[in-house]
């Protein structure tokens, strides 16, 4: 899988003109953020890191909003800076 194949399948889904978080290791995030730049990837750490931030993220949903807000944000300054 290349960042190029997930860019065309994004398109295919309109994920390029979306807010998108991307939640996963380090490998996938990278791929998937070459292919839709204006992802947030809020997860940090290992995989049990991760494990307790998604389940702090369900039971938080101010903090789920947070993420969106992040994600729209992300969005927005991508694409301020296309022509």
């Amino acid at each position: 899988m290349t960042a190029d194949t997930i860019r065309a399948h994004a398109a295919s889904l309109a994920l390029d003109d979306a807010h998108v978080i991307v939640l996963g290791g380090r490998e996938y995030v990278d791929l998937i953020t070459g292919a839709v730049p204006h992802a947030f990837a809020p997860l940090t750490g290992h995989m049990l890191a991760h494990r307790s931030q998604c389940r702090t993220v369900r039971e938080d949903p101010e903090l789920a909003a947070s993420w969106w807000d992040r994600a729209a944000r992300s969005f927005d300054e991508q694409h301020a800076t296309q022509p």
